[in-house]
Order: C-alpha cells, then sequence, then structure tokens
C-alpha cells in the first residue's frame, strides 16, 4: 500500500513575489520521523509513505509500523527563535493534502510577515503596558573616522497596537540599531544594508532575568535569495538538501549583485555541508570583492581559504581584521566562524603577530560572549557596540538625574554630538514608572 501526503505553507501575505520557508518534521504515531526538510510558500513538499520502499524520499526510514495500519501523522514547525508548533494530520485514502496556515484570522494584515518568526497565536500574546517592555527607544549608530557614533534613526511605515509593533528603516551604510529602554538593557542589532523591517513583541513568558522583548529583523526584498536567509539561520541541518539543491544548480557567483549578504550565507551553507566543490576559493575572493571587502564575505574568504589547506597565517589574520577588528559582520555565524578561525591560528606552528591575534581573538569572544538572542543578525548586550557586555544603568541617558558639573559636561558634549533617540514604543504604564536608574546584570 503506497499513501501519498502533500503538505504545503499557506501564503503570509498578498504579495506574491514574497516566500515564506519553516523548518518541518513529520513523525508517525510512535514518534519515528518520516521525513524533515523545509516548507515553503512557493512549493509544495510530496512525501511518499510505502511498505517497500525505504528510500522513497526518506518515508518510513528505520520505522518499523505498517503505514496500512497509521491513522495519523504528527506535522511539528520549528520557528527560529527554538519554539515550536505541531498538529495531527488523519491518514484518510491514498492522497492526504494538509495546508499550514501560521496566521491567525484577526491578525492584522501588517503583522503577518512575523507569523513565522514568533508565535502570534492569541494565548502568546502580552501587551506591552504589562510587561518590563512598556517603554522602548531606539538609536543608529554608524562607523566615523574608526569609531562607532549614534545617528538618527528614520522610522518609516510605523504601525503598532497593543501587543506589537512594526517599522521600517533604509539602512546606506554599515550599521547597529541599538534597542533599549528605562527597564530593558540595551541590545544591539547589526543590521544589513538595504530596506529593513523591524517588529518588536514582549515576551510575557520570561522570567525576570530574561529580555522581556522580542525583536525580528528582516531584509525588505522579493530576491529569491533571502528565503536562504532564513533557511540558513536555523541551527539544524534539516534543509542540506535544499541549499545542495540551490548550489547545485548551476548557481551563478558573479551574478549576485547587490545582494552580496546571501552569498555570504550560501557560501556558509556549502563549507558546513562541504561542498567545497560547490563554493570554490575563486568564488569566495570574487563574492569578496563584490562586497567590498565586508566583513561577513572577509570571514567568510578566511574560513573557505583554511579549508583549501593554505599555510599563509599572516594572509588570514589580515581578512580576520577587516572581519572583525575594522568593523562588525552582520551574520551570527560570521562570529562563530571567526572566532573558530582564531583558535586555529592559534596553533599553528607558523610566525604571526600575536599580539594583534590576542586583541582580535578577545573582541570575538566579548562579542560571542554578550549574545542576546537567536537570530541570523548578529545580536549583543552592551552600553554601546564597541562595548559589548559590558553593563551600564538602563535609561540613564534619557532617564537619569545629573548634577554639577557631570550635568555641564554632559550637556556641553550633548550639544557638540547629539545623541538622538526613537521611540518605538511608549505604553501608558510609562507615565506612571518610577524614573530611577537600573544597573543591568549580564
Amino acid at each position: 500500500m503506497v499513501q501519498v501526503v502533500i503538505l504545503s505553507l499557506a501564503r503570509l501575505t498578498e504579495d506574491s513575489d514574497g516566500e515564506c520557508v519553516i523548518p518541518f518534521r513529520l513523525s508517525d504515531e510512535s514518534g519515528s520521523v518520516l521525513d524533515q526538510g523545509v516548507l515553503s510558500s512557493k512549493r509544495i513538499k510530496r512525501i511518499t509513505i510505502s511498505r517497500d520502499s525505504r528510500g522513497d524520499i526518506k518515508a518510513f526510514a528505520g520505522a518499523s509500523s505498517n503505514p496500512s495500519a497509521l491513522t495519523y501523522l504528527t506535522l511539528e514547525l520549528m520557528r527560529r527563535d527554538g519554539t515550536s508548533m505541531s498538529c495531527r494530520i488523519p491518514l484518510i485514502g491514498q492522497f492526504v493534502t494538509h495546508t499550514v496556515d501560521l496566521v491567525p484570522d484577526e491578525l492584522p494584515g501588517w503583522l503577518r510577515w512575523a507569523a513565522a518568526d514568533v508565535d502570534l497565536s492569541e494565548r502568546a500574546r502580552a501587551r506591552f503596558i504589562d510587561t518590563r517592555a512598556h517603554d522602548v527607544w531606539g538609536r543608529l549608530w554608524t562607523r566615523r573616522l574608526s569609531t562607532w557614533r549614534p545617528g538618527s534613526l528614520r522610522i518609516e511605515q510605523e504601525q503598532r497596537n497593543a501587543y506589537a509593533a512594526q517599522f521600517e528603516t533604509t539602512i546606506d551604510e554599515p550599521s547597529v540599531l541599538e534597542i533599549g529602554g528605562p527597564e530593558l538593557r540595551s541590545r544591539f542589532i547589526v543590521l544589513p544594508q538595504g530596506r529593513i523591517k523591524v517588529l518588536l513583541a514582549p515576551n510575557n513568558a520570561c522570567p525576570g532575568s530574561e529580555d522581556p522583548l522580542r525583536v525580528v529583523v528582516t531584509r525588505c526584498s522579493s530576491s529569491a535569495r533571502n528565503v536562504l536567509l532564513s533557511l540558513l539561520s536555523i541551527n539544524q541541518n534539516i534543509y542540506s538538501a535544499d541549499v545542495t539543491r540551490e548550489l547545485a544548480s548551476d548557481f551563478d557567483w558573479d551574478a549576485i549583485g547587490q545582494d552580496t549578504l546571501s552569498g555570504c550565507a550560501l557560501g556558509y551553507a556549502a563549507l558546513r555541508l562541504g561542498a567545497l566543490d560547490l563554493f570554490s576559493q575563486s568564488d569566495a575572493e570574487t563574492l569578496f570583492e563584490m562586497a567590498h571587502a565586508s566583513s561577513d564575505a572577509a570571514i567568510l574568504l578566511t574560513t573557505r581559504t583554511i579549508a583549501e589547506g593554505t599555510t599563509d597565517s599572516a594572509k588570514l589574520l589580515r581578512l580576520l581584521d577587516v572581519g572583525i577588528g575594522r568593523g562588525l559582520p552582520v551574520f551570527g555565524q560570521s562570529l562563530s566562524a571567526a572566532n573558530v578561525a582564531f583558535d586555529r591560528l592559534r596553533r599553528s606552528a607558523d610566525s604571526i603577530n600575536q599580539k594583534k591575534l590576542d586583541t582580535l581573538a578577545e573582541k570575538g569572544r566579548t562579542y560571542a560572549h554578550a549574545r542576546a538572542d537567536v537570530s541570523p543578525f548578529m545580536n549583543f548586550y552592551g552600553c554601546s557596540p564597541d562595548a559589548p557586555g559590558r553593563s551600564r544603568s538602563t535609561g540613564s541617558t534619557r532617564h537619569g538625574t545629573l548634577h554639577g558639573a557631570t550635568a555641564a559636561a554632559a550637556a556641553l558634549m550633548s550639544s557638540l554630538r547629539p545623541m538622538p533617540w526613537a521611540t518605538l514604543v511608549c505604553s501608558e504604564k510609562a507615565a506612571v514608572a518610577p524614573q530611577h536608574n537600573q544597573v543591568d546584570i549580564l
């Protein structure tokens, strides 16, 4: 007996060019995994369950159940923040069709794009006013004269309700978004260039030591390459077949154009899968040139050069200096790759600038220890982009009280170098909250 299960993912928005992807795992009644991979809103997933065929789309690989005796399957969907949702699929007839709809009926249209990233079901919703995220502000940091300096955050297309706030902004140069509040420790998110969409949602299930705010950042683009950013941000190997197929289908690295960040994501995937023939040293060098020596492309080239078996430690150190010494990578996986490269160089027998290596390695470790969230983009806590993990009084810049010479000095610095803030969430609770400084405890 052969049964066919056809899975599809309903579109999140009316944008026909957009695509949503989410990892899934399909299990039988005993819990044995029949298939796992990625569901896409543009492609159906066809799974054949056969009693005799073991190699047919991995259905029943290693399972001892009799397919004719099955009454239902369990479909588990995994979000990028590590949470999951599941549902039962009754097995009635030879062909079973099931469409996954992640969007509740009453969810506002402007919020639907984030349904695959955060749990927006009614039971999981919290109001900002009922959490420590009752007041949230933000500002943008850009690099000027080798130093991170605060600048204006231009908010566009703003939408909000009691349990979510969303806005868009355009990033023209390497930038870091700082998000904080009177009861929030400052979180920094390294942003990719281009049009960015940001979602803020309160986390009603977090203990007092965790961040009460969930933040989702995505690039606003209809490019098919962006779909792979979602795939590659997942810390599991269930997407291997999808990525390998993408890389093997005559992928043209020279045609990446302005979307070099997606090229970096694909390059990391190829290295993780050991597909060195699909991502050559020449491909990595071309991508580095097209990305204008970006931090992510520099670290990716370092990783690919190490995989090539190079003994030129000085070259690797120069690339890592571009990647983490002179800037910050966008991808969280770039930071992990850089720390692996530092450990590799430390064990190298070649003569190398040990002081520079130690400085860069310590910087990489500091950012890694200050990580703030599970996200494809690099997140960390701190008091400024160049001071990850260092505590400060939250809200001291906006809410603290200064006296005497300290106040005069602060006023002078403010007039010379304005530090603008943008209000992202301001609920009624903020008006009655006590105005005091709260020290971060990391």
